[in-house]
């Protein structure tokens, strides 16, 4: 056959220079297309992980403003929780500084209402001595008497001449 005959020609020919160069460009031609589909899938594949990636900054975005919620949210809580105890604590001690400042009250009312019962009563037995046995009413002035106020210490008595009526009822050095 013919084709056969220009088969086994030598390559030299124009006609056969085309041919080899004719599949060179077509096997250089099914490598570009190859190239293509690989660039085509490449693109595919980067637009997806650039959509992947914008989904991980907004789904970030989300989990941060989350986190920072729940995080105020603790915050929250906390503070509620310890304003409270420090409420509770302040009520406490607000209700126990109340109740001593009425003991204080109470125990300052006693005092005054016993001291002023046993002044009294001082008076009352000074007067029976005084009207029984005067003289067991003077303290010896080594003794001192009277409590820390450097006075005698004793009862003030009128003087013999006749003194003012007035005087004649013992005092009570305060």
């Amino acid at each position: 056959s013919a084709l056969d005959l220009l088969r086994q020609r030598r390559p030299g020919t124009n006609e056969e220079e085309i041919r080899r160069q004719n599949g060179k460009l077509k096997a250089e031609l099914e490598e570009l297309s190859k190239m293509d589909r690989s660039r085509a899938q490449l693109a595919k594949e980067v637009t997806a992980l650039k959509s992947e990636l914008a989904a991980k900054n907004a789904e970030g975005a989300t989990n941060q403003r989350s986190n920072f919620s729940e995080q105020r949210a603790a915050i929250k809580e906390f503070t509620e929780r310890v304003q409270a105890d420090l409420e509770k604590a302040n009520r406490s001690l607000s209700t126990r500084a109340a109740m001593a400042e009425e003991q204080i009250k109470e125990v300052n009312s006693y005092m005054a209402q016993s001291t002023l019962a046993y002044q009294k009563e001082i008076m009352r037995l000074r007067s029976i001595i005084q009207a029984t046995a005067p003289d067991r009413l003077r303290t010896p002035p080594a003794a001192g008497g009277g409590g820390g106020g450097g006075g005698g210490g004793g009862v003030e008595r009128p003087s013999k001449s006749g003194g003012n009526p007035r005087n004649s009822s013992p005092a009570v050095d305060a």
